[in-house]
């Protein structure tokens, strides 16, 4: 592959650092250390999976010193292809060793991490993450209860019933914070609504999976609806 270079000339990726110079300065410091890779979520039919890594300095440490995630969608790229979840197990093991300042010069991310990017940006974007309808059993009466609740449990739980709503309209939960800042100009995901707000989109999220239910093939458009901006119900 050739090299990424800027307009002067200089490699982009030269103040990166792959995961195998972190592992390697890891391992000199940390002999006996280990280090735990875990699939947090996988989605064969969605395509995408969650990974966690976790670093101990030793091996009987009941406690990581650093841990971090890494997120992979498949997509026809030569990156993702095939190798989504090694991609993931690996920009998780770097990113978690670069919370223990190994080889940190321009951020968390490694070298490996910024040439996948660089290779699906040339070819696209992967397609977004999307689940299939999950039916629920909330109802307007349950959400309203919640108005009754002091301030602080409203929030709560008024979080909770968006997330299921969000996950019952084909969503992932990953993608829920970024919608909100976008659908309302925020910066703090469902942290920003206030209670009032969050009421009110919980009904006609509840109206909006009621009414697609029966179709899954309507259920679906409904997402992608959402998930565009297009006929949201806000």
């Amino acid at each position: 592959m050739s090299q990424s270079t800027t307009k002067g000339g200089g490699d982009k990726l030269a103040s990166y650092v792959s995961v195998a110079e972190r592992l390697s300065l890891y391992r000199q410091d940390y002999p006996e250390g280990r280090i735990d890779v875990q699939i947090v979520e996988h989605d064969r039919e969605a395509g995408f999976v969650i990974m966690r890594a976790e670093v101990y300095l030793n091996k009987d440490d009941a406690h990581p010193a650093g841990a971090d995630y890494a997120f992979e969608v498949r997509s026809e790229s030569f990156v993702n292809k095939t190798s989504y979840i090694e991609n993931a197990s690996t920009s998780a093991v770097g990113r978690a060793l670069a919370w223990l300042g190994y080889e940190v010069k321009r951020g968390i991310a490694s070298r490996d991490e910024v040439q996948q990017a660089q290779a699906q940006a040339a070819t696209g974007p992967p397609p977004p993450v999307r689940l299939a309808p999950r039916p629920t059993a909330l109802s307007l009466a349950q959400i309203n209860r919640t108005l009754d609740f002091d301030p602080d449990r409203q929030h709560v739980e008024f979080d909770k019933i968006l997330d299921e709503l969000w996950a019952a309209m084909g969503h992932h939960p990953s993608n829920l914070g970024a919608w909100v800042n976008r659908q309302y100009e925020v910066s703090d995901g469902l942290n920003a609504l206030t209670s009032t707000k969050k009421h009110e989109l919980a009904v006609k999220w509840l109206e909006r999976v009621n009414a697609t239910a029966p179709s899954a093939k309507g259920a679906a458009v409904g997402a992608r609806a959402v998930e565009a901006g297009v006929g949201v119900a806000t």
